[in-house]
């Protein structure tokens, strides 16, 4: 079951994740963090030593760095709660798996009142070095923790540790004496089913070191296959993309006679946070709308002469375009300002070839309706293509077909790159207009009605 708040009164929650000696991690934490459904969330990384994180890393918004003095897990959790801005804190391992619903689904029992702390129980366990992934029987997992939840899942109100509820300042069960004071102190605990939310994963790094399927009793370890919605990134220990020099960006939008959106499309691009970037506009309207564009360095208008099809549009305007890495923007739809950066940490983080939505906000002005389309689990990866963004490499190995609908499509399951889908959902809007290049059908499987009100408060 999904779970997606999107109430932006829900709290902030302030994800800390203490590290050391992992940095090849750090990445991995780092996207699993930006893939959360939950809205409004902050990620503090906390070390002590500079080794500790990766040499150039790009930090996206939300993300922040805490230098500890001290060396312990116990200290630098009770550092980043020190420097935590929410008023809910979630400890974030930076070696573990976490499904994009695991906050939504951990808080939910916080902001309804039903409980103080949250952990998760009945989780799943990986092996990084043989591939193999276990379940533990219930008896097996009461012995592994106490109170039979994942003391490293703890999501729990900043109140109790502000209430003189503190870490020991230990590297071992700091987690799991945290638990028993505070539940010594009234904090009341609601266990939450894990199994599909959370992956423990075992390596030769581990702070607290066991081998699963064997530890303790070997009866009790269950071979299970790993999840599907585990990333293919997770399962190997490969090493992940970090840049010093972040990548040159290039957002193309081809255009026809779209004066009426031209202005907020070109508003909504020179809001973007991310510096190293640039928007090609190819206009073959009949009405020119070179008038609405402003004189600024970042952006540079084509006229293009004889009308021509979506695709052949496309190719152009990459061929046009200097950028490492291509983004769509089209004309007619709403980019947060953020945007850019989250796709660009999306690829860095995860090797990803292509990536964007697979999960869409669409909002009719004219009906004042909206709705989310969510692509099937069971098709091949898809990202929307309003929301593509793509390697140059891939582009010019594998251009668009020249068609005027589908040729997105095309690219994604025809080029053979590696797609990843993210899951900032409150990043991209689409309006349904009389004009849409493509004709959008309602169809109750995969489009469902989403609060008009939420998508205003976003494009807000």
């Amino acid at each position: 079951m999904s779970i997606t708040l999107s109430n932006t009164s829900e709290p902030l929650v302030s994800c800390v994740m203490p590290t050391a000696g992992r940095a090849g991690f750090i990445a991995q934490a780092i996207y699993h963090f930006g893939a959360q459904r939950y809205p409004r969330k902050e990620l503090l990384i906390v070390y002590d030593k500079a080794s500790d994180l990766p040499e150039g890393l790009v930090l996206p918004p939300g993300v922040r760095t805490v230098r500890s003095s001290g060396t312990s897990i116990g200290a630098k959790r009770n550092d980043g709660c020190r420097h935590a801005a929410g008023g809910i804190i979630a400890q974030w391992d930076d070696d573990d798996i976490y499904h994009p619903d695991r906050l939504c689904r951990q808080v939910e029992p916080l902001t309804a009142g039903r409980a103080d702390i949250t952990a998760l129980r009945d989780t799943l366990f990986f092996e990084q070095n043989t591939g193999l992934c276990w379940s533990a029987t219930p008896e097996l997992f009461a012995q592994l923790f106490y109170r039979r939840v994942v003391g490293g899942t703890l999501v729990f109100r900043r109140s109790i540790w502000e209430n003189r509820v503190r870490y020991r300042t230990v590297s071992l069960r700091e987690d799991a004496e945290f638990l028993k004071e505070s539940l010594l102190a009234g904090a009341r605990l609601s266990a939450v089913y894990g199994r599909d939310l959370f992956i423990y994963r075992r390596h030769d790094m581990n702070t607290w070191r066991f081998a699963a399927g064997r530890y303790l009793d070997p009866a009790g370890w269950k071979k299970e296959p790993v999840p599907g919605w585990v990333p293919d990134f997770c399962r190997t220990q490969a090493p992940t993309e970090t840049t010093k020099t972040p990548p040159a960006v290039s957002c193309i939008m081809p255009t026809a006679d779209r004066g009426n959106f031209i202005v907020r499309a070109v508003h909504c691009f020179l809001l973007q946070d991310y510096a190293h970037k640039e928007l090609v506009i190819l206009d073959d309207g009949a009405e020119p709308v070179a008038r609405l564009i402003p004189d600024h360095p970042d952006i540079r208008y084509v006229r293009r002469a004889g009308k021509g099809n979506i695709g052949a549009k496309r190719n152009e305007a990459c061929r046009l375009s200097k950028g490492q890495i291509i983004m769509h923007w089209d004309d007619d739809d709403w980019y947060a300002p953020d945007w850019i950066s989250r796709q660009v940490a999306c690829m860095q983080q995860t090797g990803a070839d292509i990536c964007g939505l697979d999960r869409v906000l669409f909002y009719d002005r004219r009906s004042a309706k909206a709705w989310k389309y969510t692509y099937p689990e069971h098709g091949p990866a898809w990202v929307a293509g309003a929301t593509m963004a793509y390697r140059r490499s891939l582009w010019e190995t594998h251009p668009f077909k020249e068609v005027q609908i589908g040729e997105d499509n095309g690219f994604v399951w025809g080029s053979g790159g590696k797609v990843v889908p993210h899951a900032y959902l409150h990043g991209f809007v689409s309006f349904l207009h009389a004009g849409n290049t493509s004709p959008k059908h309602i169809h109750p499987t995969r489009w469902k009605d989403f609060p008009v009100k939420t998508v205003e408060e976003i494009l807000r």
